[in-house]
């Protein structure tokens, strides 16, 4: 019988958590219009500053060191 990495098992559960956390995280971003004032607002500059679209939202699962791993937030700019 072959032994189970069980520290293997376990980078791979938590990274499927997290990717499947950072999909979810989308999708209420995305859902939420709520921050929409509109076709334009006034500008400092005395003008109106008009409204193109809206950005979508990505999160991406990462690995910064060897203990912990973090969501990053990529704004579609």
């Amino acid at each position: 019988m072959e032994a189970i990495d069980f520290e293997a098992l376990e980078n791979g559960a938590a990274r499927r958590t997290l990717q499947l956390a950072a999909r979810l995280l989308e999708q209420q971003f995305n859902r939420d219009h709520s921050d929409y004032q509109g076709s334009s607002l006034p500008c400092a500059c005395g003008r109106r500053a008009r409204y193109v679209e809206r950005r979508w939202k990505v999160f991406t699962v990462c690995r910064r060191t060897e203990t912990g791993t973090c969501l990053l937030l990529l704004l579609g700019m």
